[in-house]
């Protein structure tokens, strides 16, 4: 992880022993550690229960939509896989992908990952599964 710079203050320090006046410059540096993962979630599809999976259901083409956030030090990119196999990399948030890609059966179950990476270098994810046909 790396520091972040809050801010610097730049000064003068007088220093008077008797007569003779000596400044010196002074550098004082605010700075913080982010330590936190980033959040990340998805909209759609949505986390949710459908009788009898108990997953949500695809039919065909759908929209796959990824949100990352970094209250420290900004998000820097995220990842989108199905099946642990990239299928997209963004930076701009939300972020829409079309998964219009066949199954290789009719029915079959897939894991979706949305993998966020911050400015100072800690990873968040969220995975959803999903049964989709076609």
């Amino acid at each position: 992880m790396k520091s972040q710079i809050i801010g610097v203050l730049m000064c003068m320090l007088l220093f008077i022993p008797g007569s003779i006046a000596v400044a010196f410059p002074v550098q004082i540096t605010l700075s913080y550690e982010d330590t936190k993962p980033p959040a990340v979630w998805f909209t759609l599809p949505k986390k949710s229960i459908f009788y009898p999976f108990f997953k949500p259901i695809i039919l065909g083409s759908t929209q796959i939509w990824a949100h990352a956030s970094d209250d420290e030090s900004g998000i820097h990119y995220c990842e989108l896989y199905i099946d642990d196999e990239l299928k997209a990399s963004f930076s701009a948030f939300p972020r829409s992908w079309t998964w219009n890609e066949p199954s290789t059966t009719i029915f079959s179950k897939h894991c979706i990952k949305a993998v966020a990476y911050d400015n100072a270098g800690n990873i968040g994810c969220d995975e959803i599964i999903v049964w989709k046909f076609f």
